[in-house]
């Protein structure tokens, strides 16, 4: 009869991998957001990166949504 062994520590690697990329998804979102700012419309005030920073991905895909049609840095952010 062959032994079983359960890896008892398997859910938490499971668990902490699912949040390093859902961490790496958000910083490259936030990092592609700035740059199209940038280029659009110049430099990006710090308390807006900071903003950015903070945002969870659902929010930062709306807001690379608005660059597209947004005529002033402000518009980004109604």
């Amino acid at each position: 009869m062959a032994e079983q062994t359960m890896d008892w520590g398997r859910p938490w690697k499971d668990e902490g991998k699912k949040e390093g990329l859902r961490a790496g998804v958000q910083k490259g979102e936030a990092a592609l957001l700035n740059r199209l700012l940038r280029t659009k419309f110049g430099s990006v005030p710090r308390a807006i990166q900071q903003k950015i920073a903070s945002a969870d991905a659902r929010t930062l895909l709306q807001w690379g949504d608005r660059v597209l049609s947004a005529t002033r840095l402000e518009e980004m952010f109604e």
